[in-house]
């Protein structure tokens, strides 16, 4: 369902109706990496917060941007972490 949510999210980046506006945009763009990290695609996650930091508006939720962008090196982290302690769990 995530992967469904992310294709039309790049679709919408996509819209020429909506290429110039700086608020849609900021708002897609957050969606969009959050749903990457919510789907473990921390790579894709950090190319967009990248992508996504001129349109970053105070005014909206985007403006958690530069943080969740500050915070990929940790998640990455956790995500290691979590997958040697299942591995160390079921290798037994």
């Amino acid at each position: 369902m995530i992967g469904k949510a992310i294709l039309c999210l790049k679709k919408c980046l996509e819209n020429p109706y909506f290429c110039n506006d700086k608020d849609y945009l900021s708002i897609v763009y957050t969606f969009l990496i959050m749903s990457y990290i919510h789907n473990g695609n921390l790579d894709c996650a950090e190319e967009y917060s990248n992508k996504s930091l001129p349109f970053v508006s105070s005014t909206n939720i985007s403006s958690q941007i530069p943080h969740l962008l500050e915070e990929i090196p940790q998640i990455r982290m956790i995500n290691r972490s979590k997958s040697k302690l299942f591995s160390t769990i079921y290798s037994h």
